[in-house]
């Protein structure tokens, strides 16, 4: 009995031991709890004293920092923009200078140049391939092609004959450098150089370029 008796209040004192400490658990995670609740209403509680001349500025801030940043960006997509403009004319609009079989780039400047005057506000327009063999001769009137047009190889030989009025393409014919009349309705009168290959009746072949019904000189082979 007396061992029994120890026993059990040995159990006692164990258990009053254990109580305590829970209860020390216990107050101390309610000491914590209490003490997040309080930071959380002291926070709380200065942000809802933020003076309103703070929070304006605050706003002011934001909406500036805002600007700089759409600001920088329309910077960089405008930069980006006109790179690939110009990667893209670059790449599709580089001109290219189009030459003849010489190597020469093609242009029609090259003839010299004499004004006749005919009378009545007429002149007869000679061009040369060099200081006498002629390329063409045109009537002019008032600045306009008018009435007849002809033009030459340069061994002489008539290469087109043609009719305008006031710079309106009537008719026009084109002749072999044998003399033969070219059939087909063939049509070189445009500003752009056109080649030219051409096969006789003595079977040669002759090539050259032409701009507006007129042989480019330098461009004649045979």
């Amino acid at each position: 009995m007396a061992g029994g008796g120890f026993g059990s209040l040995q159990a006692m004192i164990n258990t009053i031991k254990s109580n305590r400490a829970l209860l020390r658990k216990k107050r101390g995670f309610e000491t914590l709890k209490e003490h997040q609740g309080q930071s959380k209403i002291k926070r709380v509680y200065k942000f809802k004293k933020a003076s309103k001349e703070d929070l304006t500025e605050i706003n002011q801030r934001m909406k500036l920092r805002n600007k700089n940043v759409l600001i920088k960006q329309i910077i960089l997509f405008s930069v980006l923009g006109i790179i690939f403009s110009f990667l893209m004319y670059a790449f599709f609009f580089t001109p290219s200078k189009q030459t003849s079989s010489l190597g020469k780039p093609m242009r029609t400047e090259y003839y010299s140049t004499q004004m006749k005057p005919l009378g009545n506000n007429m002149y007869l327009k000679v061009e040369y391939f060099d200081m006498s063999n002629v390329a063409a001769e045109t009537k002019i009137k008032n600045g306009f092609k008018h009435q007849q047009s002809e033009s030459f190889y340069p061994n002489g030989r008539q290469f087109r004959s043609a009719v305008y009025w006031y710079d309106t393409l009537i008719n026009e014919v084109y002749f072999a450098p044998t003399g033969d009349t070219l059939k087909h309705s063939v049509k070189w009168h445009d500003k752009e150089p056109i080649f030219i290959r051409l096969k006789g009746y003595d079977q040669n072949e002759y090539t050259f370029y032409c701009s507006e019904g007129k042989i480019i000189p330098g461009t004649f082979k045979m």
